[in-house]
């Protein structure tokens, strides 16, 4: 970190925008978040004398503080930073919707300042800089450059979370909420790959549901829906934290069983057959368990792809098709 001694720079306000403005076009460009993170923290460290950059995002799901950044040395009863709360300084200044700076008596050797990071009014994180030494308060002119780079910051990181917002939606199937084919085999490649550094085996279910036409033409295409809704979400609830589900398209759905074999796979397959057996959706008055044909097919003795392995799980959901298709319906009808 800076270590020269706190004196104002000459200049400062003129390199200091200068350097705002060699950032501002970089916002447009498709860099990555943390990339983005250490340039704003190369201009606090090259215009501010501190001892320590930290950058908070908000977590949606509590309202806590998430560090995506941290430099330098922090003070030595600060609490982890996977702990920081909103009751804290950085908490503080999110609430007031200002930059924060206690008095220097409530810290004798540490000078600490908070910035909101504030998008369209609403709070995203908070950018947290400090300074060791007695009497080392922030000057007038560093507080409004890091209330102007705060908003560079909150820009940053808000265009960040709306590209990943953007990437997820386009792998996202829009019904059921699980991956679309282009994400799954994506995510069905990266887990063979992690596979193959980890020597261990996976394997792959594919599941077609059974009878869906006969389903929107004897209730509609909303009963329809809400039969492939029921499937994912068996899938999903049924499977293993980890494992990956997507819908191939139309009525066949995907789950990839990261470190199982064959076995292991097979008996997954008879719980999910079970599962969907015990499911009720409603139609005309009338309730039925919508049930699905599953294919298996595992990475043991075969190093294959995505695709390769999806075939032969195809192959053996078809075979399966044809064999219970000659046993029963594939609709359970109940009374209502």
């Amino acid at each position: 970190m800076n270590s020269l001694p706190y004196s104002i720079i000459d200049g400062f306000n003129l390199r200091a925008y200068e350097r705002l403005a060699d950032l501002l076009p970089r916002l447009l460009a498709k860099e990555s978040l943390e990339s983005l993170l250490d340039a704003i923290a190369d201009i606090v460290d090259e215009l501010i004398p501190c001892s320590g950059i930290v950058i908070y995002e908000v977590r949606q799901s509590d309202g806590s503080l998430a560090p995506l950044l941290s430099r330098g040395l922090l003070q030595r009863n600060e609490p982890a930073l996977d702990d920081v709360r909103r009751s804290g300084l950085e908490g503080l200044a999110i609430a007031s919707a200002g930059a924060l700076q206690p008095d220097c008596d409530a810290s004798p050797v540490e000078a600490t300042i908070a910035v909101p990071l504030v998008v369209r009014g609403r709070p995203i994180g908070s950018l947290a800089v400090r300074r060791r030494g007695v009497g080392q308060l922030f000057s007038d002119e560093e507080l409004r450059f890091l209330a102007r780079l705060g908003d560079v910051a909150a820009v940053t990181l808000d265009n960040a979370n709306t590209r990943a917002t953007l990437a997820e939606l386009a792998q996202t199937d829009a019904l059921t909420g699980v991956l679309n084919r282009r994400g799954f085999l994506s995510a069905f490649e990266r887990a063979l790959a992690q596979a193959d550094r980890d020597q261990s085996e996976t394997s792959v279910l594919t599941a077609d549901v059974d009878k869906l036409k006969r389903i929107n033409d004897r209730f509609g295409h909303s009963v329809g829906d809400e039969a492939l809704i029921c499937v994912a979400e068996t899938l999903l609830e049924r499977t293993r934290g980890g494992d990956v589900v997507g819908r191939l398209g139309g009525d066949e759905f995907a789950v990839v069983l990261a470190k199982a074999g064959l076995e292991e796979a097979c008996e997954i397959r008879r719980e999910l057959e079970d599962s969907l057996q015990r499911a009720r959706i409603a139609g005309a008055g009338v309730e039925f368990a919508p049930t699905a044909t599953f294919g298996v097919a595992s990475t043991v003795g075969a190093g294959s792809s995505a695709r390769q392995l999806l075939a032969r799980s195809d192959a053996d959901m078809y075979a399966n098709k044809r064999r219970s298709n000659a046993r029963h319906p594939g609709l359970r009808a109940l009374r209502g």
